[in-house]
Parts: C-alpha cells; sequence; structure tokens
C-alpha cells in the first residue's frame, strides 16, 4: 500500500485587522531609525490607537491627514490620539479659558490681512510681535473636504524672539472645525498660547 499522505492546512493571510489591539506591531529599526516611510508608521498608529475610536467619515478625514497626503508634514505631527479627542480636548480648553474657535480664527486673520498687505515685509502686529509673510505657489485642499487654500505661511515674532506660524488653511480648520492640527504639527496652535499670543481676553468672547 502507498504510504499515507500527510495534507497540510491551507495557508491563510493574516490581516491586519485580526491581530491583537493591544499594542501596534513592531517596526524595524536600522541605525536607531525606522525604516518605514511616515505614511506606513502613521498607518500603523491609526490602525491600533484611533481606527476603532473613529467614525468611518472620521477615518476618512484622518487618512487624509497623513504626512505626504495632502501635505508633507501632516496635519496630526506626532499626535496619536483620535481625531475626535484631539478636537474634543482643544474644545475643552477653550470652554475653560472663555474663549470661542471663532475668536482665535478672526484674531489669526487679522494677523494674516496686515501680513498681506506688506508684501513679505515684517509688519507690527498685536502685542508687540511682527509678522511676516512667506508666499509659496500653489493651493492646498481641507483635509475636510470643505474647500482649498492659498499655500505660504505667517510666522509670528514674539517681542522674545521666539515665533510661531499658521496658515490661511489654518484659519478654515480651527473657525470651521475646531481643529488646532495635532502636537508635533509645523502649525500646530496651543490654544492657551494663541489666545496670549492674540491678545484675546475671557469676557466678551462668543461660544462656539
Amino acid at each position: 500500500p502507498l504510504p499515507r499522505q500527510h495534507s497540510q492546512p491551507p495557508h491563510r493571510a493574516t490581516r491586519l485587522d485580526t491581530l491583537p489591539r493591544s499594542r501596534p506591531p513592531r517596526v524595524l529599526i536600522a541605525g536607531g531609525r525606522s525604516i518605514l516611510p511616515k505614511r506606513l508608521l502613521f498607518a500603523a498608529r491609526l490602525g491600533y490607537n484611533a481606527r476603532m475610536k473613529c467614525s468611518p467619515s472620521q477615518q476618512k478625514i484622518t487618512e487624509t491627514m497623513a504626512p505626504g497626503v495632502f501635505s508633507q508634514g501632516g496635519f496630526l505631527g506626532t499626535d496619536d490620539r483620535p481625531l475626535s479627542e484631539v478636537v474634543d480636548s482643544d474644545r475643552s480648553t477653550l470652554a475653560q479659558l472663555g474663549v470661542s474657535p471663532r475668536a482665535i480664527a478672526d484674531g489669526l486673520l487679522a494677523i494674516l490681512e496686515l501680513a498681506v498687505a506688506a508684501s513679505g515685509a515684517p509688519v507690527a502686529a498685536v502685542g508687540g510681535q511682527t509678522a511676516t509673510l512667506r508666499e509659496a505657489m500653489g493651493r492646498i485642499p481641507s483635509p475636510y473636504g470643505d474647500g482649498v487654500f492659498p499655500k505660504g505661511e505667517v510666522e509670528v515674532t514674539r517681542p522674545d524672539d521666539t515665533t510661531w506660524r499658521f496658515t490661511p488653511l489654518s484659519i478654515h480648520l480651527i473657525r470651521e472645525h475646531g481643529f488646532f492640527q495635532g502636537r508635533g504639527s509645523r502649525y500646530r496652535l496651543e490654544p492657551g498660547q494663541a489666545m496670549r499670543d492674540l491678545d484675546l481676553t475671557e469676557k466678551g468672547d462668543e461660544q462656539g
């Protein structure tokens, strides 16, 4: 008689969404640095830290915020919190301060208009600061899918020579979505610091 053949179980591909979610996947390191591109690292963080906490629409928006999609550095920086948590945390901070996202956006718009009128030359801004427009060609879409905005940035220098930056898109994201971008992003604005930089007071600011 012929020897018995031992059948092999069929190979089953392991899907990312079936892996345990207690910790993110291990990343190969070469010379102390990750060998995965930024977009893949972002996707790994998104899959394990935020995916199950976001609605499908929020997940799609978060994916467009990844580095290299709409902007080279992305919109969330090193922040691995779900998008909803980023927004809710900043809204809570503003509520405690008694300042609305609209008030912050209006203050940024006033500085932008001064910088545009100065055509790239430094111009005096609120609080003894100096604002300078850094122009760039092209336009950038909102990750929320509700507009396209000029590229370029405004660099603002405080009296102590520290700087902060924002863009026309930053104004829209704050006004319409209460989104100040993630920690570590180039254009992240901390709500409390923004209130001080814009010389806003708590009383009289409209909530919302």
